[in-house]
């Protein structure tokens, strides 16, 4: 017989790590791309935390998908002086 003692209750902590281990993983898999399209939009990286709060995430997700970015707004910008300058060199489309 073997003199090392597997006791189930360490067997039981070791698979409770393990397990926790998993799900810390998978939570930064899921939080890190969500953190830098927050950035992205000009708003905190820290904002993707939210996302680990049921139905806020949910909420979340539509405020970024239909939220303003801000490459829309300089391309807004960018098109109305676009169009004023045609309009000041007599050039309407």
């Amino acid at each position: 017989m073997s003199d090392v003692d597997f006791s189930p209750e360490l067997f039981g902590a070791g698979i409770l790590l393990f397990i926790l281990a998993i799900i810390l993983i998978v939570v930064a898999i899921s939080i890190i791309p969500y953190w830098k399209i927050y950035q992205r939009t000009g708003q905190s990286g820290a904002m993707s935390l939210l996302q680990l709060i049921p139905l806020v995430n949910i909420i979340m997700l539509y405020v970024l998908a239909f939220g303003d970015w801000p490459l829309e707004r300089e391309l807004g910008e960018v098109k109305q002086k676009l169009r004023k300058q045609n309009v000041d060199d007599g050039m309407v489309h």
